[in-house]
């Protein structure tokens, strides 16, 4: 869990007068008229400088304000013209921290927020929370994150309200239920005769909404929303003012993935994205890229076509993959998986289209989870498949390397004797054991597949070692000097860049004042 930053060279103040109801002081006039940088999922540095405008949703904010309280917020922003072709530095022209949902919890098992899903890892930042777990059933929430298409959220802000004066909601019509209703997940709509702010005054299933109601204190889980006082589409988030070929990085839901795949295609939201042999794979591979899985995709976007040419795809969190043979006793129906000694809760997002976790098994089976890990070392299922008869011989772990003990290699918590095996460097050329743990760290990502699983002593053993990452932490481009030449052949110069992502940190100040 991530909790709220308040600057340590303002704490005691900010917090003083919070508790008085007075406004909070502009630290501007503390520590001068200065420029300051703002990080974007932990790589990309921009800098905010006295001409930036700053929203949160529809309305203007002090840059002291967002100092305080912009960590976590997903964000919607412009770059100037010194932007990078890697979109990892540049000065910002304006920045939106978005709020997706301002509601009441509905449920709390599962967590639901206006009848929406919710998924909060332990990089979930929590405001006025000190864990999720404290949520009650009517409590007011602000919530900030990315939007499955079946408007699960993956949240990466969480914010305890003591009351709201109104209540919104973003994202995808699921259902029309009749001529003055709609759905959007399990909340149902009425439109209270508004006239939609959409393409034809009307709405259709897969359009993406904002919509504003007031407050109701009746409103429970399983009742319709009757209060709607907005309606309006939007595009999902990134802005898609025509304006050519521009730098962009976008984080979202992976939302369509198109046949053949090779080269990869698919859709973010609803911007598409091509790939090609130049496209480097951060935290993940070609083939983790499926429908509902979240990542970043940096590279040139034509807003006039809506089309990405991406230079890199990065999973935010590290991927996990695992097949092994499987029990009816390592399913605990809807709610988690344990495979090798790895525990995998489900999430809003879990695709189970052979019903495992949903209904277990009546025979053991090999069976192949995708998921990735949170900062705390806790695993989520992105998608469970039935893989055929039990076979021991037959088993593969993707993940991060958590002990090493030569000859022995913990990923996660299953141990492998790397003694027998066959072992490949990143660029598929064999090496020995001495090599392989000489180059391996902590947190670097090795897979292991067609390895023996000795399920009396847990041990894999012999198959194939590849390593698939020795760095355990990201590079921005810019600082190891990547620069992807397709980006700016016969550009040179950009005139914007934007982007849709999270930011990470609020900090570095850079003092212009007799304060330095």
């Amino acid at each position: 869990m991530k909790t709220n930053t308040i600057y340590n060279f303002l704490p005691l103040l900010f917090i003083s007068l919070m508790a008085t109801g007075k406004d909070p002081v502009d630290t501007k006039e503390i520590v001068g008229s200065g420029i300051f940088s703002t990080t974007i999922n932990d790589i990309r540095n921009y800098t905010i400088n006295q001409d930036t405008l700053i929203f949160l949703d529809k309305t203007a904010i002090d840059q002291s304000l967002y100092e305080i309280v912009g960590s976590g917020y997903k964000s919607r922003f412009r770059l100037l013209d010194d932007v990078n072709a890697n979109s990892t530095v540049g000065t910002l022209e304006s920045i939106t921290l978005i709020t997706d949902i301002k509601g009441i919890v509905t449920t709390l098992n599962p967590l639901t927020i206006m009848n929406q899903s919710i998924l909060s890892t332990a990089d979930t930042v929590l405001v006025n929370l000190n864990a999720v777990a404290d949520l009650l059933v009517g409590d007011s929430i602000e919530v900030s994150g990315y939007i499955n298409q079946d408007n699960s959220l993956q949240v990466s802000r969480i914010e305890k309200k003591a009351a709201l004066s109104s209540w919104k909601l973003r994202g995808y019509v699921t259902t029309i239920t009749g001529s003055s209703s709609f759905n959007m997940a399990d909340l149902n709509i009425l439109s209270n005769g508004l006239t939609p702010i959409c393409p034809n005054s009307n709405i259709v299933v897969g359009d993406f909404l904002e919509i504003e109601a007031a407050v109701d204190g009746s409103f429970t889980a399983g009742q319709p929303l009757s209060t709607l006082t907005a309606l309006e589409c939007q595009s999902p988030d990134v802005d898609q003012t025509p304006e050519g070929i521009v730098p962009a990085v976008i984080e979202g839901f992976v939302s369509q993935v198109f046949d053949p795949p090779t080269p990869l295609v698919f859709m973010l939201n609803d911007i598409r994205i091509e790939t090609d042999s130049q496209t480097i794979f951060d935290n993940g591979e070609t083939d983790h890229i499926d429908l509902g899985v979240n990542i970043e995709a940096q590279g040139l976007l034509d807003s006039d076509t809506g089309t990405m040419v991406a230079s890199k795809i990065r999973f935010l969190q590290h991927r996990v993959k695992i097949k092994a043979p499987l029990t009816n006793i390592d399913i605990v129906l809807g709610q988690s998986i344990t495979i090798l000694g790895n525990l995998f809760l489900a999430t809003p997002q879990t695709i189970d289209d052979d019903f495992i976790l949903a209904s277990g098994l009546i025979s053991d089976r090999q069976v192949e989870i995708r998921g990735f890990i949170d900062s705390s070392g806790q695993g989520y299922l992105l998608k469970v498949r039935d893989r055929g008869s039990v076979d021991f011989s037959d088993v593969s772990i993707r993940g991060d390397v958590s002990i090493l003990n030569n000859p022995f290699i913990t990923v996660l918590n299953t141990v492998i004797d790397a003694s027998n095996s066959l072992i490949e460097d990143e660029e598929g050329q064999a090496i020995t054991l001495a090599e392989l743990f000489a180059v391996l760290e902590v947190g670097s990502q090795i897979e292991i597949e067609d390895a023996f699983y000795d399920h009396i002593n847990s041990i894999l053993s012999g198959g194939t070692i590849q390593i698939d990452e020795i760095e355990t932490e990201d590079t921005p481009d810019s600082a190891a000097g990547i620069v992807n030449t397709k980006e700016i052949v016969g550009s040179g110069i950009f005139s914007a860049g934007k982007g849709i992502a999270t930011i990470t940190r609020t900090t570095d100040i850079i003092f212009s004042s007799d304060f330095e």
